[in-house]
């Protein structure tokens, strides 16, 4: 059986903090690889760049992670993209998911779609975020574990301001 950890995301763009929490949940050894999924089209936010152009900047971004595999398979799915749908496409009998989230996702988990019906097919690994905590919402199955990893306090947010203020790509940003 494989532990394959699933980080998915906007990834807009794709940033060093995004890259720790997968080296992050390799470190842990709970997840021998991490499948990237860039997000097609999320339903809770309204990316500004391409889905394929997101995709390209995870693929670099990722490119020099050996255990690290960036996945189209949300890119290519047609409407609003879902946790729920992505799982349930990569599960398999040989597998065991592990969804990789950073701290300040956390509290947002009882808004996804279909969460009753995720949290039985994966768990929770769970990346520490500046200014979060630790508190798992009240999700009926709910397994979630801590992963310790370097302080990241990057967030694509504050990239994406950076860029259209000063019209250059900041350090950091993988693309």
């Amino acid at each position: 059986m494989r532990d394959v950890g699933l980080l998915g995301g906007t990834f807009d763009p794709p940033h060093a903090a995004h890259v720790e929490m997968a080296r992050a949940a390799l470190r842990s050894s709970l997840v021998d690889e991490v499948v990237v999924v860039p997000a097609g089209d999320p339903w809770q936010k309204a990316p500004g760049t391409a889905a394929v152009d997101r995709l390209a900047m995870t693929r670099l971004a990722f490119a020099d992670e050996p255990y690290c595999i960036v996945d189209a398979i949300e890119v290519g799915r047609n409407g609003p993209t879902y946790t729920i749908d992505t799982v349930l496409a990569l599960r398999s009998p040989h597998l065991r998911l592990h969804y990789i989230i950073g701290s300040d996702t956390l509290a947002m988990l009882p808004t996804w779609h279909r969460i009753d019906e995720l949290v039985t097919l994966c768990d929770f690994l769970v990346v520490k975020r500046p200014g979060s905590l630790l508190s798992p919402p009240a999700i009926a199955g709910l397994r979630v574990q801590a992963v310790a990893a370097d302080e990241m306090d990057e967030a694509s947010t504050d990239l994406r301001e950076e860029i259209e203020r000063t019209n250059t790509c900041p350090v950091g940003v993988s693309a």
